[in-house]
This record gives structure tokens, sequence and C-alpha cells, in this order.
């Protein structure tokens, strides 16, 4: 994708979210994006600067669809999920957003593609792109919640000293406090990212 393809790419995503979300979702996409850039700005690599802005504006491209149209969505693309999952919009917006992302957008990049189906829950062995719109989706600028300064302030200091994954850890474990303290079901794959990552920074210590 060139610089050109990448401007209108962009703008003709911000004009749909724009029509389509309400104005405290479309802001939270363009801090996705702005969190986003500013973490793979890090890395000197353009084409990733460039990437993880449109995976971030598309990532709630479908929180303005019902839960029966995610599902409709979802099913067109294909895409095999688990109960739990399928049966809530908090879960299955990341998934119905990739299909529009491919269907609506012609976006044919598969770590773009990932990335959005991913950011909520995460996966084991996740691509530095889907880690970032992981970590942006939770610490973007209009988050507003008890301990968030704290945790950006922790996160981005991992992040200054070159380790996305620190960075990644500290996210997935405050998301687990976050849901235990509401009384949320967590899925288990939270846990997993938590235990996988924190065996592989034991490694490097």
């Amino acid at each position: 994708m060139n610089d050109k393809q990448y401007l209108i790419l962009r703008k003709n995503i911000i004009k749909y979210l724009k029509d389509r979300l309400g104005e405290r979702l479309f802001l939270h996409s363009l801090g996705v994006e702005a969190a986003a850039v500013q973490i793979a700005a890090a890395s000197a690599n353009y084409r990733l600067i460039k990437r993880c802005s449109i995976a971030a504006l598309m990532h709630d491209a479908a929180k303005c669809l019902s839960l029966s149209e995610m599902k409709s969505s979802v099913k067109k693309a294909g895409y095999k999920l688990s109960g739990g999952v399928a049966e809530k919009e908090g879960l299955l917006h990341g998934h119905a957003s990739a299909h529009i992302a491919a269907e609506i957008f012609n976006i044919s990049d598969r770590g773009v593609i990932t990335a959005v189906r991913n950011h909520t829950l995460g996966r084991l062995k996740m691509s530095v792109l889907e880690k970032i719109i992981f970590i942006s989706d939770y610490i973007e600028p209009g988050r507003n919640f008890a301990g968030i300064e704290e945790l950006r302030s922790n996160v981005y200091r991992a992040l200054f000293n070159s380790c996305l994954d620190r960075a990644l850890l500290l996210v997935v474990r405050d998301k687990i406090r976050t849901l235990e303290a509401m009384g949320v079901s967590i899925e288990k794959i939270l846990f997993d990212i938590n235990d996988a990552l924190s065996k592989t920074l034991e490694k490097r210590a």
C-alpha cells in the first residue's frame, strides 16, 4: 500500500465510522489510532505505522451492529468461534469488524485483519501489530478509569525500554483485574496469555 492508497483508505474509513458510530466510539477509534501510531513510530518501520493506523481505525467498525447482524457478518466471513465469544457483542464485534475491513474496504493484509479480530481478547503468539492494537485499545487517550494514568505511565516506560511484551503483560493483567472486580466471567485465553508472557519475560531476565 503506497502513501496515496493509504491516505485514501484512511479517509474512507473515517467517513464510514463517522456516519455510523456515535461520537464516543468514533473518538475512541481515533484515540486508538493515535496511540497505535505513537507506539509503532518507535519501530521506525513506516509500513508498520500505516498498518497500525488502519487496524486501529477498523477495530470497532462493527460496534454499530446488533448481535444478530454481527453473527451474520461473522458467518459470511467463515470464522469459527467458541460459543462464549459468539454470544457476546463485546467479544464478537472484533471479528465482525474484520469482515467489514475485508468485505467493504477490500483490506487483504492478513496481519491487519487478524489484529482487528483479536483486539479484545488477544491470542497466544500475537504479532507485533496485534500487540500494539491490543495495548492501544486499552490505554488510548480517551480511556478514563481508576488507575489508567499509572498504567499508561508503566506501559510507556516499558515501551521506552524496548519491551513490547512487558507492556502487553501490564495491559493483560489490568484487564483481568478490572473484569474480576466487575464480576465478569473472563475468557481463559487472557490467563493463557498472562502465563505465556510471564514465562517469556522470566527467561529473558
